[in-house]
């Protein structure tokens, strides 16, 4: 949990070094406990760190949790990737 002036958000953290040949890397988003996906309501936002490149993603929880999605590809050096908006987005937990 993240508080900032009385508002309170949830943060499920996770880190990858995983880089897949495509040159992506990839991240788990499943639960180290059961295994099982994340359901809606779990937490407010994923912040993942790319450990080899020192890089933190923001990600707003609805844009991961659905189906029985397991992991994430983040293509760090892609302006354009589907979660390079939320690349160092720190703003989102204020």
């Amino acid at each position: 949990m993240i508080e900032t002036n009385g508002h309170f958000v949830s943060v499920q953290i996770k880190s990858t070094i995983y880089r897949m040949p495509e040159g992506c890397y990839r991240c788990s988003i499943q639960p180290s406990r059961n295994g099982k996906p994340y359901q809606p309501g779990e937490f407010d936002f994923l912040a993942v760190y790319v450990i080899t490149e020192d890089l933190w993603y923001i990600i707003p929880a609805r844009l991961v949790i659905h189906g029985n999605r397991s992991g994430i590809r983040l293509y760090t050096s892609d302006p354009t990737s589907k979660y390079a908006p939320y690349k160092e987005a720190w703003h989102l937990l204020r």
